[in-house]
């Protein structure tokens, strides 16, 4: 089954009770968690949880979403060298495009799909995100 990319702002929406986002975001965490689908995301989307996280009530969920994500190796630690082909891209990038973060960690195939301004299909161990 597609695994899921868990990003920053979905990720704080759940754990943040008074975000604006919050309803929908235990929604759509509620429907992963019941189709037992397999959720990844980056050592730098979590770096930005708990920055988020730190001085709220919240932390802790951070830890723990790493202590499970990096039991079962869905956790996606980038290399140097993606790291740096990250920043190259982002530098030769246009206002508009896609962060640092969000497309460049995951190997992608040059395919669109419903992955919201990344337009772009991306891949975890083979399985598309």
């Amino acid at each position: 089954m597609t695994p899921v990319f868990l990003d920053t702002v979905g990720l704080i929406a759940l754990w943040d009770k008074d975000d604006q986002w919050h309803d929908a975001a235990e929604r759509a965490y509620q429907s992963i968690a019941n189709a037992r689908r397999t959720a990844v995301t980056t050592t730098f989307v979590l770096l930005e949880c708990g920055n988020t996280a730190a001085r709220r009530t919240f932390r802790k969920d951070v830890c723990d979403l790493r202590d499970a994500l990096e039991l079962r190796d869905e956790l996606i630690a980038p290399t140097n060298e993606e790291w740096l082909q990250a920043w190259a891209a982002y530098q030769r990038g246009e206002a508009g495009d896609a962060g640092i973060v969000e497309p460049r960690f995951v190997s992608r195939d040059e395919a669109p799909c419903d992955r919201g301004s990344l337009h772009e299909r991306q891949t975890f161990r083979g399985r598309r995100l």
